[in-house]
């Protein structure tokens, strides 16, 4: 197989992460449950109001933590606020094994059907490739897990910039360390507030893409879409035997 050099078009594309390279796979409830194995703990005996306190905390914490030992320090008090209540009262170690079965929510998430195809495909072109995402600080080691890391020449992680969307500077960044200007970027993103608007503030091409459904007037809603448009945009014809 051939492919035509990336001669026309923008030079990089700039992925979110959430919502648009990966999905959640695993429900909520399944994540406290296997937490809870791991600490050796039951269900049986949570309270409600401390199973709502303790995804209240997470919600509103995680995008706060800024380095490895916040996140994990997070992850405990997530664990302290689930089981508060418990009787017999967990031990120290327990809490820390259900906080650390929390922080390893790597296979929580799973790439979108199709999508490791197009980026593969733009790296074999040259087209090169960013991540801007409001994430924890543990993105890279997530991408590494999942070995997204090496499509991406950048990422831009909210933790480490202590930025979030939706202000523009976090994409401004990735176009900084891209070393190009707006109009020679795409941006591909699943939400509007977050990313179709900063997008457009900046005046990058963004393409809104919602694999998840959830937002009935994205452009593209699956992988195969998602390509046509974006390989469109990029001026890259189709792949030829």
């Amino acid at each position: 197989m051939t492919m035509p050099p990336a001669a026309a078009g923008p030079p990089a594309v700039i992925w979110d992460a959430h919502g648009t390279l990966v999905l959640r796979a695993v429900s909520e409830q399944e994540v406290g449950l296997r937490a809870l194995i791991a600490g050796g703990l039951s269900p049986f005996g949570l309270r409600a109001e401390s199973i709502e306190r303790a995804r209240a905390y997470r919600i509103d914490a995680m995008l706060q933590w800024r380095t490895a030992e916040e996140e994990a320090e997070g992850f405990r008090r997530v664990a302290a606020l689930l089981l508060d209540g418990v009787e017999p009262p967990p031990t120290p170690d327990q809490i820390a094994r259900v906080g650390a079965s929390f922080a390893a929510y790597d296979d929580v998430y799973r790439p979108i059907p199709g999508i490791r195809e197009i980026l593969d495909e733009l790296l074999d072109r040259g087209i090169r490739q960013a991540v801007v995402s409001n994430w924890p600080p543990s993105l890279r080691r997530f991408l590494d897990h999942h070995d997204l890391t090496r499509y991406f020449s950048v990422v831009v992680c909210s933790a480490e910039e202590g930025i979030l969307k939706p202000d523009p500077e976090l994409l401004r960044r990735a176009l900084v360390h891209l070393g190009v200007v707006a109009a020679e970027a795409v941006y591909v993103g699943d939400r509007l507030d977050l990313d179709v608007a900063p997008a457009r503030m900046l005046g990058v091409p963004v393409i809104h893409f919602s694999p998840s459904g959830l937002e009935p007037d994205a452009e593209a809603r699956d992988a195969a879409s998602l390509r046509a448009i974006l390989f469109a945009r990029l001026g890259l014809a189709a792949s030829v035997e």
